[in-house]
């Protein structure tokens, strides 16, 4: 397992201890997060660039699969706080599961294609990095049933540098 992996996933652990996750907001932090450091898509899910004060110029990827009915917005003051805390210019990539009713689900009659997702953003990540995010270079965070979707799209990917489950 690499160093950059065990990096995230227990920044990742440490910072969950402190947030919670529910489908209404909890705190206008939460939904009123600085709107200058992430760039929404037209399909709803949001790119965050690294932070320009990353010591280390090695560029990685975390894409995030939200929890049943939690929207994605939720996510990114977690995303902001794994960047503050990584060390290195970290693009942070969270899905939007809008159009199946906020439910990121593998199966059923709303599933989506989890892996084609993933390609999509890992894709408009590397245009905006201006530099190819590889598929070692990118992780996978889950949480609940996102857990679940992005275990199963990352047994389908060919070498992918981590998988997170949280509460999955």
């Amino acid at each position: 397992m690499s160093v950059i992996f065990t990096r995230i996933a227990l920044i990742l652990g440490i910072l969950l201890q402190t947030q919670s996750y529910a489908s209404e907001p909890l705190d206008q932090e939460i939904v009123n997060i600085d709107h200058e450091t992430y760039i929404e898509e037209p399909d709803g899910s949001y790119i965050i660039p690294p932070l320009e004060t990353a010591k280390n110029p090695m560029e990685k990827a975390l894409i995030i699969i939200p929890g049943g009915l939690v929207p994605n917005h939720h996510y990114l003051a977690l995303a902001k706080e794994i960047q503050k805390n990584i060390g290195f210019k970290l693009w942070v990539g969270i899905l939007s599961c809008k159009r199946t009713a906020n439910l990121c689900s593998p199966i059923g009659p709303n599933a989506i294609n989890t892996k084609t997702y993933i390609l999509t953003i890992q894709e408009k990540i590397s245009e905006r990095a201006q530099t190819l995010i590889s598929s070692r270079d990118l992780f996978i965070a889950g949480h609940s049933l996102g857990g679940q979707s992005a275990f199963l799209a990352a047994n389908e990917m060919e070498d992918v540098g981590g998988v997170i489950l949280w509460a999955s």
